[in-house]
């Protein structure tokens, strides 16, 4: 969770532009974790192209390895990412 959370804030730094926003929601059922981050851009938001990197599809990937699931993608004025992650018995 902790690493899908600074994933999703690195990309509000690198592409949301100056003055961006972002809000982290974190919830909890009987069987999984839910977060959610979402950005509202700033003055000089840049194209959300690629990065290089593995990033977004690599969270997804390593979630779905756990049994979870992840998505992004652009909502109006800027971008969210959600997780859900399943809950081990015994809270582990």
């Amino acid at each position: 969770m902790y690493r899908a959370v600074q994933e999703a804030l690195t990309n509000t730094t690198k592409y949301a532009g100056r003055g961006a926003t972002a809000s982290v929601a974190v919830s909890w059922s009987d069987d999984a974790v839910h977060v959610e981050v979402v950005d509202r851009a700033g003055e000089a938001a840049t194209a959300r192209g690629p990065s290089g990197g593995y990033g977004l599809a690599g969270l997804a990937e390593r979630a779905a390895l756990l049994g979870g699931h992840a998505t992004a993608g652009p909502v109006d004025g800027g971008f969210r990412v959600q997780l859900r992650l399943p809950v081990k018995e015994g809270g582990t």
